[in-house]
């Protein structure tokens, strides 16, 4: 199949799962437009779920794979050495608490999609909750991209910016959600920036306390 075609040659599976990450992102990225985000809102989570879902489940068969639900949303889910994580329509991914903060309830309906005997059914698990409750929000993305733009305007070398306490939010001790922070931010700096992000020459994220520190290096002109 053409998705195995394009991880063949990742050797680990946390590598693989990225890589499609990154495909299921670029699918949804070309094929809908803002306007038909608006529009469809329920049935475009439901169906990218459902295609995260598809594409999980043929990858990686021995790997649990989920469908989280709270009234009018479903997100969907992979276990991965005993952790569950959460791919939703927008990076990065998430652990089940966080996600759950993101979206301000308390819980969520966890379901195991199987397959057996080549059909594909959903069998109720039991209930998420969320073992944590902050107010988080990402307003640090367009804080982040003015101290780039400034950084730019100004020549500088690097940018060093700090997210509050958002390693509750944002686990980078698990190397899955570090990495899926680092290509949000990537993407999101590339969307805004223009012909400007050739301007980034490296994105990493550290640890002080509960904070997170994003360190940029520029080049220069």
């Amino acid at each position: 199949m053409i998705y195995w075609l394009f991880v063949r040659n990742e050797k680990s599976l946390k590598n693989k799962f990225k890589k499609i990450l990154d495909l299921i992102i670029s699918t949804f990225k070309t094929s809908l437009t803002t306007n038909e985000i608006l529009e469809y809102k329920w049935a475009i989570c439901r169906d990218y779920a459902k295609l995260t879902a598809s594409l999980l489940l043929n990858l990686y068969p021995k790997n649990k794979i989920y469908f989280l639900t709270f009234p009018r949303h479903v997100a969907t889910g992979i276990e991965i050495n005993g952790k569950i994580y959460i791919l939703d329509q927008k990076m990065p991914i998430l652990t089940p608490s966080a996600w759950l903060n993101k979206w301000n309830v308390n819980e969520a309906n966890l379901l195991e999609l199987k397959k057996e005997n080549n059909k594909l059914h959903v069998e109720y698990v039991g209930k998420i909750r969320r073992d944590f409750s902050i107010n988080f929000n990402q307003k640090w993305l367009k804080e982040l991209l003015k101290e780039v733009i400034n950084a730019i305007n100004e020549n500088r070398e690097r940018v060093d910016y700090i997210i509050k306490k958002g390693l509750k939010f944002y686990d980078i001790n698990d190397d899955i959600i570090k990495e899926s922070l680092v290509r949000m931010i990537k993407y999101y700096l590339q969307k805004e920036l223009v012909s400007k992000f050739c301007r980034i020459h490296d994105i990493k994220l550290n640890k002080k306390g509960e904070d997170i520190v994003i360190n940029i290096k520029l080049k220069g002109d």
